[in-house]
């Protein structure tokens, strides 16, 4: 005799599923909000987020990471969500997202999810792979740069090239509504 519970989990709609998921994935994180929760308190007057407050989102990105492996239905219901928040915290992390976003392009477009990004740190072979990074991500809502990612480790300016800021304001510009330095 077959499970009720296993029995109801299968014949579930996919659409169900997703708004579970993403339910189980919404974080609450000051860092990611993009109204001010107080319509007496200006972005310009409010305490600035601090990058030691990122725990919370790395553990949600882990947990979207872990919920993508269950199985092939919620791989595929849950890529997006996987790709919605993006952390880097090393030049490898940036590596490896300008991997597999130019390795995607035309096929998945996996960087029209992004909706945050967060650099945690970076040097000079960062910014540079980030102009192709941004050129992939038409959707960011909030980016956000920690100190570390705007100087290098002698404490001198990492120099960011005109070209960087030129496409982040031609492709994010239009959909940007947060940025933290």
């Amino acid at each position: 005799m077959e499970d009720p519970i296993v029995s109801a989990a299968q014949h579930l709609p996919p659409e169900l599923w997703l708004a579970i998921l993403q339910y189980s994935v919404a974080i609450d994180n000051e860092m990611l909000y993009v109204g001010s929760p107080n319509p007496f308190i200006s972005p310009m007057t409010s305490v600035p987020f601090s990058f030691q407050d990122t725990a919370e989102i790395r553990q949600n990105i882990g947990l979207r990471h872990k919920l993508i492996l269950v199985c092939k239905s919620w791989h595929a219901l849950m890529t997006n969500t996987l790709y919605e928040i993006i952390y880097l915290d090393s030049n490898a992390a940036v590596r490896l997202l300008h991997r597999t976003l130019v390795m995607t392009v035309g096929k998945s477009e996996l960087g029209r999810h992004v909706r945050h990004f967060i650099l945690g740190a970076a040097t000079h072979e960062a910014a540079e792979l980030l102009t192709a990074v941004f050129r992939c991500m038409s959707s960011i809502r909030t980016l956000s740069l920690s100190p570390h990612s705007v100087a290098n480790e002698s404490g001198g300016p990492i120099n960011w090239s005109v070209e960087i800021l030129d496409v982040l304001g031609r492709t994010c510009g239009p959909s940007l509504l947060k940025l933290e330095l």
